[in-house]
């Protein structure tokens, strides 16, 4: 996924809104051009969003970040939605970097909870 479509999707996640080409900036509210978001190349944009995930996630699933791959794994998920029958997920994202890794499997986790 392309970087901008990765930066709209977690912004979306965050809870910002949209206005036209504009996007609410997550930690001033103004709206503003979503290429400037760094959720990519900067931790203080991605931590958040990782700890956004951790609150999602039961007490048994947890968050990995280790040179440069991540991971979530997300045990009995059926508690997060009810209605399926899933038994245990992983995430996984790789990247030249620890960051790239982590917004990878972050923008991964957000698509399958998305589509829930």
């Amino acid at each position: 996924m392309k970087t901008e479509e990765g930066n709209k999707l977690i912004t979306e996640f965050m809870g910002c809104a949209s206005q036209l080409h504009l996007t609410e900036h997550p930690f001033t509210g103004e709206y503003t051009d979503p290429d400037e978001f760094k959720y990519h190349s900067s931790w203080d944009w991605l931590m958040p969003v990782v700890e956004e995930i951790d609150a999602i996630l039961a007490d048994d699933d947890f968050v990995t970040i280790s040179y440069n791959r991540c991971l979530i794994d997300v045990y009995a998920p059926s508690w997060i939605f009810p209605d399926k029958e899933l038994d245990s997920l992983s995430f996984g994202g790789l990247g030249d970097t620890r960051i790239k890794a982590t917004w990878n499997c972050v923008v991964e986790f957000i698509q399958w909870y998305n589509e829930q």
